[in-house]
């Protein structure tokens, strides 16, 4: 190897290297994959932290005490929570894109999305006091998932099917990994391991 050619492969290890590095870094990288979709670890992180948000708010409201959700076994269940969310928002996508257009898809969502803002116009200040997420984080992570689910659901109505007898299959059959040690798949729902 040439003293040039060694230089570049140094330098394309090293690029690779800082890559690899920003996006552990920054947590991209996969905790699950349901079917070919993944979840990373920044999503799980901010939908839990967004979860974590609007449980201690709720408590704040019902006068209860907010620091039982300071325990391991809350935040467990917590991120247990969230992350079997994000799997079922995974199965709903990839049912929604089988029965419409992606284009299809984000118009209705848009639409919807965007009556749901015109009728309600304090939700960008709800969504930042309630979840402490701006007005773009609460759509992607709330508004958006919302609106894929009641569209599918909408569609399996006019066809005669049950949305609940096909989310129970869909999660059945469904290939999903899970890359945290404490969580496991269980073939229905997520779970904390014993």
């Amino acid at each position: 190897m040439t003293y040039k050619k060694s230089l570049l492969f140094f330098a394309a290890i090293m690029v690779f290297g800082v890559a690899a590095y920003m996006a552990l870094h920054n947590g991209q990288y996969p905790i699950s994959i349901v079917n070919s979709h993944i979840i990373t670890a920044s999503t799980v992180e901010k939908n839990f932290v967004a979860s974590l948000t609007y449980l201690q708010n709720a408590a704040l409201v019902y006068r209860s005490n907010p620091a039982l959700l300071e325990t391991a076994a809350a935040r467990g269940e917590i991120k247990r929570a969230t992350l079997d969310k994000l799997i079922t928002d995974a199965l709903i996508l990839s049912e929604l894109k089988t029965r419409v257009s992606g284009e299809e898809i984000d118009t209705i969502a848009d639409t919807k999305i965007n009556q749901f803002l015109y009728e309600n116009s304090d939700v960008e200040r709800a969504a930042q006091a309630l979840y402490g997420l701006s007005l773009a984080e609460f759509k992607s992570r709330v508004l958006i998932p919302q609106a894929y689910r009641e569209i599918l659901e909408g569609r399996m109505f006019l066809a005669k099917e049950d949305f609940g007898a096909w989310l129970s299959e869909a999660k059945r059959s469904a290939r999903v990994l899970v890359f945290i040690s404490d969580l496991e798949w269980t073939g229905e729902q997520i779970s904390i391991k014993k």
